[in-house]
């Protein structure tokens, strides 16, 4: 008895000194509540905690707190689930901002496919909270990072591509120059070779004339560089020297009597001369047609050129956007492992949350334990009374021969102990009222735990809020438990004194049944205050299970959301699988078109090689013919200045064109911020719909800090009750003592 006494003195200090804590936080007032008022306009003035201070004043008891209940104490707990809940709310806003950034692009391709039904779609969206979490993106992210890495692949591929086409061209532009270096030295050599020829002449011609074709040969030679004359330039100089040799020659040799025969033979020599000269133009003809042949061909190759040059120009613009590409993806990459190192955070703070919850079961499963001894303390207690019970029974018996007086104690005493026998029936079913209330928490905290994962904390304390009622409860049961028993003993002690009393004949028997009376009537107050508290309690449960029940709804239809987001999320993947399979056919048409273009080259170049080597032996052949063949390189070189021309003028035009396009895709890039603009618009609104939802939470909080003051007024008011019980006892303890007295007095 001694130890279960002071075990139940130990648990009710211990409850004490909760409420002391409790009385002594600062959720009610005081700073935070100042606090909350300037950032959450909606919270609940301190003028409104006055008026109930004001209305409470009388069951204020006096205890070892300080003036100011309302100090403040650092680093409590609510302190703390509202600095994790800002950290959350912190890496859910960064969450978002990477996945604006991410899914932008996917939103201008959808735009630029789709542009009406985008702008219907984002104008209808509405977001679900698991929207917004990490673990719901990560298989949108996944297959992003594989287009992204297949991609990449394939920009390699094209890069290697290019490569080799620039090696190829390099070698063309060597072989290139290699040709028109020997066809300037095969030039030279031809000259040399006609300087040598013309040096030995049949017939004299005089050294002014020679050093003017010598002049002429020279200024040839340059022109060579300086693009020489056309062929009816050179046909009328040829005329030109023809007649100034008949007019020197006819100077330079008057005609003498006696020689006609060598006038003659000069005539026949210079008929030959002239023949060989019309040969020589004829070849010259021939070589002009073949040279205009060589054009067409030529003109033919450029053409062939352009083209290749342009799909280079094309593939180039095609690199530089997949650079671009590549670089968001970097950017999107590093965005991603910020997201890993938050999401490893939160998985830390998970397992912190899950061992508190362990050790939270663990207690409770403690506190079943000493509730089961306590039963069966109460049950040998019980045990006890029968047989004590008896023992009075049997003595009453031996005295109602001798008093009369005793019948009417004994009726007292019977009505004392079915009051006892109520309330500890009464007892029984708040104990089995309790474990039902056990139960329906334990049931209610496995249908929340689905939702545990996004509000983890709120939960937690809300099962600690509910541990520490169960606790309040308890303690409050066993505190009455306690105060019964001693009343008991108190009757049976005073039970025994009447019987020793009635032995000895000395007994005032209506002071004894006054003291009975006003015991009877403070049991039956007590009743009525035990009955009123067990209906509040009772409205206090319904009114948890009318929330209990509230919010499984919103839970419910929370959970249809998002199943239908869910499922939009996956048609929209489904989608992206589709696009990601046309681009890899446009990539394999890509790479037909280039190996087309790479054949057509090899067998341009193949002819072109034919062609050079037919040149060749036809120089090495016709050593005689290589004037023309001068006058046909010149002619080319000709050309290839008026191409280089052309291309320049061509360059100029393309660099237009390209201006315009870098204008229009200017433009292009205004609309495009201009309509990111909009959907961070459109974000912005959302943001402010959860603003509004995060107050509706805190509204709810609130509801929640009111309860808890309700209850912490109920505490002060059973501390009142308990302290009016002691004072009681007290009472009864000196008139049982005055009696006493009066007893051995008389």
């Amino acid at each position: 008895m001694t130890s279960f006494l002071t075990t139940e003195r130990s648990s009710l200090k211990g409850l004490g000194g909760n409420l002391m804590s409790l009385s002594a936080s600062p959720i009610i007032g005081g700073p935070q509540l100042e606090r909350d008022q300037k950032h959450f306009p909606f919270s609940r003035s301190t003028a409104d905690m006055k008026e109930v201070e004001r209305t409470h004043k009388d069951l204020v008891v006096p205890s070892n707190r300080t003036d100011d209940p309302f100090r403040e104490i650092q680093s409590t707990p609510d302190v703390l689930s509202w600095k994790t809940k800002i950290n959350e709310l912190e890496v859910q806003i960064d969450y978002l901002k990477d996945v604006v950034q991410r899914l932008s692009d996917e939103l201008a391709r959808y735009q630029v496919k789709y542009p009406p039904i985008a702008a219907e779609h984002s104008e209808s969206i509405i977001i679900a909270p698991w929207f917004f979490d990490s673990q719901h993106m990560n298989p949108l992210l996944v297959s992003y990072d594989h287009r992204i890495m297949e991609l990449s692949n394939e920009i390699k591929l094209y890069k290697e591509k290019i490569e080799s086409l620039n090696a190829e061209v390099k070698s063309v532009s060597t072989e290139n120059e290699e040709l028109q270096q020997n066809l300037k030295n095969l030039i030279e050599k031809q000259i040399s070779k006609n300087n040598e020829q013309n040096s030995v002449i049949p017939f004299n011609i005089p050294s002014e004339e020679w050093d003017e074709l010598q002049q002429r040969v020279e200024l040839l030679d340059r022109e060579n560089k300086l693009l020489l004359e056309e062929q009816r330039e050179l046909q009328n100089e040829i005329d030109r020297l023809r007649n100034e040799n008949r007019r020197s020659f006819s100077e330079s040799n008057p005609f003498v009597p006696g020689d006609s025969d060598r006038v003659k033979l000069m005539l026949e020599s210079a008929k030959k001369k002239i023949a060989s000269l019309q040969k020589e133009k004829e070849d010259l003809k021939r070589d002009t047609r073949r040279v205009k042949q060589l054009e067409h061909e030529m003109a033919d190759l450029e053409r062939a050129l352009s083209a290749s040059n342009q799909r280079c120009k094309l593939l180039d613009d095609e690199l530089e956007k997949h650079k671009c590409i590549i670089d968001d993806l970097q950017h999107e990459r590093k965005r991603l492992y910020q997201t890993e190192k938050t999401i490893n955070i939160k998985d830390i703070e998970m397992n912190e949350i899950r061992e508190r919850y362990s050790i939270s079961l663990r207690e409770i499963d403690d506190l079943k334990e000493e509730k089961s001894k306590v039963l069966l303390e109460l049950g040998q207690m019980e045990q006890r009374i029968v047989a004590h019970q008896q023992s009075e029974f049997e003595a009453l018996q031996k005295v109602k021969e001798t008093m009369e007086l005793l019948e009417t104690t004994k009726l007292e005493r019977d009505s004392v102990k079915t009051a006892a026998k109520n309330k500890e029936q009464e007892i029984e079913r708040l104990e089995e009222k309790m474990k039902k209330l056990t139960q329906d928490y334990t049931d209610r905290y496995k249908r929340m735990s689905s939702h545990f994962q996004e509000k983890h904390n709120e939960s937690l304390q809300a099962l600690e809020d509910q541990l520490k009622q169960v606790q309040f409860e308890n303690g409050h049961l066993k505190s009455d438990l306690d105060r019964l028993k001693r009343e008991k003993k108190t009757c049976e002690d005073e039970l025994a004194k009447v019987i020793k009393a009635a032995e000895t004949e000395q007994l005032n028997s209506p002071f004894v049944i006054n003291d009975l009376n006003h015991q009877i009537t403070q049991l039956t107050n007590e009743r009525d205050e035990s009955e009123r508290q067990y209906e509040r309690l009772r409205n206090s449960q319904k009114r948890t299970q009318q929330q209990w029940e509230q919010e499984r709804e919103q839970l419910n239809a929370k959970y249809n959301e998002m199943q239908k987001r869910f499922i939009s999320m996956e048609s929209e993947a489904e989608e992206q699988r589709q696009i990601n399979l046309r681009l890899n056919e446009h990539i394999s048409r890509l790479e037909q078109q280039c190996q087309n273009v790479k054949f057509e080259k090899e067998e341009i170049e193949r002819s072109l090689r034919d062609t050079l080597r037919s040149h060749q032996e036809l120089s090495s052949n016709d050593t005689r013919d290589m004037k023309k063949k001068l006058q046909i390189a010149l002619d080319e070189y000709n050309k290839s200045q008026n191409t280089i021309q052309q291309l320049t003028l061509k360059h100029q035009k393309e660099h237009l064109y390209w201006k315009e396009e870098f204008s229009k895709m200017k433009e292009k890039k205004e609309k495009e911020l201009y309509d990111m603009t909009s959907i961070v618009e459109q974000l912005t609104r959302r943001n402010q719909e959860m603003e509004g939802k995060i107050k509706l939470l805190l509204k709810k909080e609130e509801e929640l800090l009111n309860h808890k003051k309700d209850l912490h007024i109920r505490a002060d008011k059973l501390t009142i009750y308990l302290e009016r019980m002691k004072r009681e006892r007290d009472m009864l303890a000196k008139q049982i003592g005055a009696a006493e007295i009066s007893f051995g007095y008389e």
